[in-house]
């Protein structure tokens, strides 16, 4: 993505950095060199063609979402899922909902520095990721993103305020 400073970048280099493991970011824009300076082994792949993306994410660990301002959805993180990949999000993004924290990703404040190094850590453990991959696998294969479920749980919101009301 849009490697900028509200999107927690810099913030996820330094905290690899602390917890001694390695990051990849894919994307490009104007905190590059705050990314190199915050975590010199820090890789940045630049764009790469999005067919591309799923071979990435298999060879990842986690994927680890550090926006520091609300976003909605998060496809990234859906899409991460049904790769299997656990999902690390700050608490204040839409991408939240996706995750049961501690069951296929784990949950973490924004600009949590100590927190998002603890949980990048947690990761080191092979037994750790074995289950929370599945698990992450799972979620998605339980509930696919949709437009259909997305509209459907936008009426059900309509349907409980307009009963409610009554």
């Amino acid at each position: 993505g849009r490697l900028v400073p509200e999107k927690g970048c810099v913030d996820l280099a330094r905290a690899a950095g602390r917890a001694g493991v390695p990051v990849r970011f894919i994307g490009s824009g104007p905190c590059e060199a705050a990314i190199r300076k915050a975590n010199p082994q820090a890789e940045l792949a630049g764009w790469i063609p999005s067919e591309a993306l799923p071979m990435e994410m298999r060879k990842a660990r986690a994927l680890v979402f550090p926006s520091r301002w609300y976003e909605t959805g998060g496809l990234v993180c859906a899409e991460a899922m049904s790769q299997g990949l656990p999902v690390l999000a700050s608490r204040h993004t839409g991408a939240a909902e996706w995750v049961r924290d501690g069951i296929n990703g784990a949950l973490f404040d924004s600009g949590d520095e100590a927190g998002l190094v603890k949980l990048m850590q947690w990761l080191t453990d092979d037994a750790v990721v074995k289950r929370i991959s599945q698990a992450a696998h799972d979620t998605i294969r339980e509930s696919p993103p949709s437009v259909d479920a997305h509209v459907n749980a936008i009426l059900g919101v309509y349907e409980k305020v307009l009963t409610a009301s009554e």
